[in-house]
């Protein structure tokens, strides 16, 4: 009956030729799947809210995050307008400040007027700042989706990994429209491949479609030696270079 908070995050691998910024390893994914559970739903009204879209939580964003929150317990608050006027920096983020402020106050009572306990699901937060700002009574439990690695009052944390290598290698196959039984797709130098893509299904996509490619200039296996060469250019590694390809045995 305790309040939890769930922090789903991961580690982006240094040197990998592709800045993902975290995205695209399935973080988002996990946490539907956590708020579908009938564990959750048979004991939490739960509610999503979006803020991964780069911008700072200013109050304009956060009155759109909370405009979600209401919509979803079908609640139409009235929100104080947003003032623009000619001011100095420190006095327009006192007024700022003083919005969201009676913005989360507001949304405060209407979510303690629920009947059932409620979780938020955070997809986006940056900060532990942004946390606090969703974070609205004692006895709510949150899903966090977040590169931080410091959201305050974590009970537990995910930490997302990549993908295994041969579920990698199925996908670089199949991504590139080859057949993931292809030998060539067993050999140091795929293997090699998707290490360099830090096995994250992203940036595999990615180099299976420059794979791809290559594939129609210069064929299987010479356009493999040469995406790896480049890949391995690109992540500031040695460049390797493979005059044959070798069937790995078990």
């Amino acid at each position: 009956d305790e309040a939890f908070t769930i922090t789903i995050t991961y580690t982006p691998p240094e040197g990998t030729f592709i800045d993902t910024n975290g995205e695209g390893i399935g973080k988002t994914t996990l946490a539907a799947l956590l708020a579908c559970h009938p564990t959750i739903t048979q004991n939490f009204d739960v509610l999503w809210v979006s803020l991964d879209d780069g911008k700072p939580l200013d109050s304009e964003k956060y009155i759109q995050c909370l405009d979600a929150l209401c919509r979803q317990i079908k609640a139409k608050p009235t929100w104080a307008e947003r003032i623009l006027r000619l001011e100095d920096s420190p006095a327009r983020a006192i007024r700022e400040l003083e919005r969201m402020n009676r913005a989360k106050d507001c949304v405060t009572k209407l979510l303690e007027s629920l009947e059932q306990n409620v979780m938020i699901v955070l997809d986006g937060i940056q900060d532990d700042q942004d946390f606090a700002w969703f974070h609205f009574f004692e006895s709510q439990s949150s899903i966090v989706v977040s590169k931080s690695h410091s959201i305050p009052g974590t009970t537990y944390t995910v930490e997302m990994e990549g993908l295994g290598e041969s579920e990698a290698l199925d996908l670089f196959a199949s991504e590139s429209s080859n057949d993931p039984d292809h030998p060539i797709f067993h050999t140091v130098e795929a293997r090699s491949l998707i290490e360099l893509c830090a096995y994250h299904p992203l940036i595999i996509r990615t180099a299976s479609h420059w794979f791809k490619m290559k594939q129609v200039t210069c064929g299987l296996s010479k356009g493999l030696e040469e995406l790896l060469l480049e890949l391995s250019v690109l992540c500031n590694n040695k460049a390797v270079s493979g005059d044959s390809f070798k069937i790995l045995t078990e």
